[in-house]
C-alpha cells in the first residue's frame, strides 16, 4: 500500500521553489553590475511595441524555463484543496507576477532589455508546468501502483528532482553525451586520454549515464509500474535538451553534432547493460548505479578535449543562454555528488529495513 503523502507542504517543496526563484533572479539580472537609475515606470514594459527581434529558440527558452515554476507551484498547493484548475491558475499568476518583476528590475542593469514577449512567454510557461503537474497528480491517483509503498515522500521526491535536473543540465555541452563531473578550470589538469580512445571511452561514459538513470528509475518505482517506458522518456527527454541547447548555442545546423560514433555506440551498450542488469535485487541495482555513476564522471574528466567541445563551449551570441551558462555548469559539476549521496542514503535505508525485518523474525 502507498504510503500517504504528509498534510503539510513538503519542506522539499518549498526549498525547491526558494532555490528556483534565486535561480531565475540569477539568470534574469545577471551579471547585476552598473545598476542605475531610470525616468520612466519600470512597467512601462507592458504597454511597449512588440519587439522587433526575436527568435523561436528564445521564445521558447522563456517558455521552457519558467515551466518548472509552475508545477513546483503546484505541487506546494497540493494539499489546500483548490482543483486542479484553479491550482494551475493560481500557479500561472505566481510565474506571471515573478516574471513581471524580474523584468521590471532588468530596467536598471544596462544590456537588459525588459520584454513583454518574454513575460507573455514566462507566463506561458508557468501555465503549461501548472498543468503539466495536475495531470501527472492525477495520473499518481489513478496509478497507486506506480508509487514504491517503500520509499518515503522525502526520497522520492528528492529522486524525482534529480532525473529532472539531469534532463535540464543536459542543454549544456559536455565532454561526452550525457557526461557530468566535468572540473571547471581544475587546479591540477589532469590526465587525458590518448584521442584514440575517445570513441570507447566516449561509449563507456554515455552508457554508463544510461544504466545509472536506469536504476534511479527502478529504485523511485515498483516492477508495476511501466519502468522501461519511464526511462526511454527520461532519455528522449535528455536526447530533445541537447538538440536544443546546440541548436540555440550554434543553430539549427549543428542541432545533432553531439550524435557521435561515440555516443551512439553509448546508447546501444547502455541500452543493453540496463536489460541484462534491470532485473537485479534492489541494494544490487543501486550498488551498480553508483559504480556507473563513478566511471562516467571518471571518464568525463579524462575525457580530451575534442573540436566539438570547443566550439559549443567557446562564447555564444545567443543572449538569453548566458543568463544560464553558469547555473548548468554547477550544476553538471555537482549532480552526480547529489546522485550518489541519493543512491547511498536508499541503500542506508534498504540496509536499515532489512535488519529491522530480519529483528522481528523468531
Amino acid at each position: 500500500m502507498p504510503i500517504q503523502p504528509s498534510t503539510r507542504p513538503s519542506a522539499l517543496v518549498q526549498v525547491m521553489l526558494v532555490a528556483y526563484l534565486a535561480a531565475l533572479a540569477y539568470g534574469s539580472l545577471y551579471p547585476m553590475q552598473g545598476w542605475r537609475p531610470i525616468g520612466g515606470s519600470p512597467i512601462a514594459f507592458l504597454t511597449e511595441p512588440w519587439p522587433r527581434y526575436w527568435t523561436r529558440l528564445d521564445l521558447l527558452a522563456n517558455v521552457v524555463v519558467y515551466a518548472p515554476l509552475g508545477g513546483i507551484v503546484v505541487a506546494l498547493l497540493r494539499r489546500a484543496e483548490l482543483g486542479s484548475i484553479r491550482a494551475a491558475l493560481l500557479a500561472a499568476l505566481v510565474g506571471s507576477a515573478v516574471s513581471i518583476l524580474l523584468e521590471s528590475l532588468q530596467n536598471y542593469l544596462p544590456g537588459r532589455v525588459p520584454s513583454r514577449l518574454d513575460w507573455i512567454a514566462n507566463t506561458g510557461g508557468a501555465l503549461l508546468g501548472a498543468l503539466l503537474a495536475t495531470a501527472w497528480a492525477r495520473q499518481e491517483r489513478r496509478h497507486p501502483a506506480w508509487q514504491r509503498a517503500s520509499l518515503q515522500p522525502f526520497d522520492a521526491s528528492l529522486g524525482l528532482t534529480l532525473l529532472a535536473a539531469w534532463v535540464v543540465i543536459q542543454s549544456h555541452p559536455q565532454r561526452v553525451l550525457f557526461g557530468h563531473g566535468a572540473l571547471i578550470d581544475p587546479p591540477m589538469l589532469l590526465h587525458r586520454l590518448d584521442p584514440a580512445y575517445a570513441v570507447l571511452a566516449e561509449a563507456l561514459a554515455a552508457g554508463g549515464a544510461f544504466v545509472t538513470i536506469g536504476m534511479l528509475v527502478r529504485e523511485l518505482h515498483p516492477p508495476a509500474a511501466p519502468r522501461g517506458l519511464l526511462t526511454t522518456a527520461v532519455i528522449a527527454a535528455a536526447l530533445l535538451a541537447k538538440t536544443l541547447g546546440a541548436a540555440w548555442l550554434r543553430g539549427p545546423n549543428l542541432a545533432f553534432a553531439w550524435l557521435s560514433a561515440g555516443a551512439q555506440g553509448g546508447l546501444v551498450i547502455g541500452a543493453i547493460a540496463l536489460a541484462l542488469l534491470a532485473s537485479a535485487r534492489r541494494r544490487a541495482r543501486l550498488r551498480i548505479a553508483i559504480v556507473a555513476l563513478l566511471c562516467t564522471a571518471a571518464l568525463t574528466n579524462v575525457f580530451p578535449v575534442d573540436t566539438y567541445h570547443e566550439t559549443m563551449s567557446s562564447p555564444s551570441s545567443a543572449g538569453a543562454w548566458r543568463n544560464f551558462d553558469g547555473l548548468l555548469r554547477g550544476a553538471a559539476l555537482f549532480w552526480p555528488v547529489a546522485a550518489l549521496a541519493w543512491s547511498i542514503r536508499r541503500l542506508a535505508a534498504l540496509r536499515a529495513e532489512a535488519g529491522s525485518i530480519m529483528a522481528r523474525t523468531p
